[in-house]
């Protein structure tokens, strides 16, 4: 199967975020190679979000439009699972509708599947820096969360340097390039260093840490074939899906021209619920896969955020380490993990979560 001959459909699922939609549609107008279709799943928003894609069918270009309200919400990966039922083209790429892709965004995707595919494909992941607090960031309105005050005297005197408007991402991507950093969100930028340090990654036994459904591509017939996301996962069911398609003989690439422009936006990081739903997904996942040691994931993290109830010595330090990790542990075996495992207070807290029936 060449480039040529293989149809894209891109996945955008969105929620309350009418203002980065529209911008990540103008993005996706500017297609060196336009997709077969755009279908937009709207994870029963409360905002604009119909006005804003009516609107993109004047200047959205050689794509087919498709918009899709759910009347009841099913997160994100039930949006995504909705859309890739009603895709058409042989190559599902997914992204958000608050992130931007550059104009050789679908070419790239393709080229590399037709050369190394069929295969899970992403991309690298980076953040704008000026959006944060911006509720629309081409038009200034500001979430009501609180603000540190050196910012908000920034927003108040220079509000037009934080935009990003329409014109920025039609006429002048390399702007918005200019101010956005490693990661898709602000702390992750390590992830991203480790992204480029393993290239390609193919064969690599942690690289399924760097997959966001936020930037990836799949034929569509392996993920109908596994069953696509799991919507009972509370949280990382990009990963479940791609250790699940790696169980299915999908190798894994990263595309390293390929990149994608995270809106960023407010988001609670330091809320313990946020934590926590982090460590059960995994817990639900290691039981669904009967891997134990994937948990060490969180390790991996709280190893780069410096938790301090993590002995530093052990790790794991980066993804080669916890890929050697991965193969040594199999099944319930997580050897002198085990005892941090059980008095870590967040792992503690999720210890009775098992798989979902």
């Amino acid at each position: 199967m060449t480039a040529a001959s293989t149809a894209a459909s891109v996945v955008l699922c969105t929620r309350n975020q009418c203002g980065r939609l529209r911008l990540a549609l103008r993005a996706l107008s500017t297609q060196a190679t336009p997709p077969r279709e755009i279908i937009v799943v709207d994870d029963a928003s409360e905002d604009a979000t119909r006005e804003v894609v009516e609107a993109a069918r004047s200047w959205i270009g050689a794509a087919a439009l498709r918009y899709e309200r759910l009347a009841e919400r099913r997160g994100s990966a039930g949006a995504r699972n909705r859309g890739a039922g009603l895709a058409t083209g042989d190559l599902l790429l997914f992204l958000d509708g608050d992130v931007l892709a550059t104009p050789a965004h679908v070419a790239r995707h393709l080229a590399f599947q037709a050369e190394h595919g069929p295969a899970v494909c992403i991309g690298p992941l980076w953040h704008t820096t000026t959006t944060e607090f911006l509720r629309d960031p081409s038009r200034g309105d500001l979430f009501d969360v609180p603000i540190p005050r050196d910012r908000l005297q920034k927003l108040q005197s220079d509000l037009k340097s934080f935009l990003i408007e329409e014109s920025d991402v039609v006429e002048r991507f390399s702007s918005i390039v200019a101010r956005s950093a490693p990661g898709t969100y602000p702390h992750l930028g390590e992830m991203e260093a480790a992204g480029v340090r393993l290239g390609y990654a193919r064969g690599h036994g942690a690289a399924w840490v760097l997959m966001t459904p936020q930037n990836v591509s799949v034929p569509r017939d392996a993920f109908l074939a596994v069953g696509g996301f799991d919507e009972r996962l509370p949280f990382c069911e990009g990963w479940d899906l791609t250790l699940r398609l790696k169980q299915a003989d999908l190798p894994l690439f990263r595309i390293p021209d390929a990149p994608i422009y995270h809106i960023y936006h407010y988001h609670p990081f330091s809320d313990f619920e946020e934590h926590l739903k982090r460590w059960r997904a995994m817990k639900m996942i290691a039981a669904k896969l009967d891997h134990r040691a994937l948990v060490l994931v969180q390790f991996f993290f709280g190893f780069l955020g410096r938790d301090p109830w993590l002995p530093k010595e052990m790790g794991p330090f980066d993804l080669d380490h916890l890929a050697t990790l991965l193969e040594r542990h199999r099944g319930d075996d997580l050897g002198p993990y085990e005892v941090i495992v059980r008095g870590h207070p967040l792992l503690a807290e999720a210890e009775d979560v098992s798989a979902p029936g």
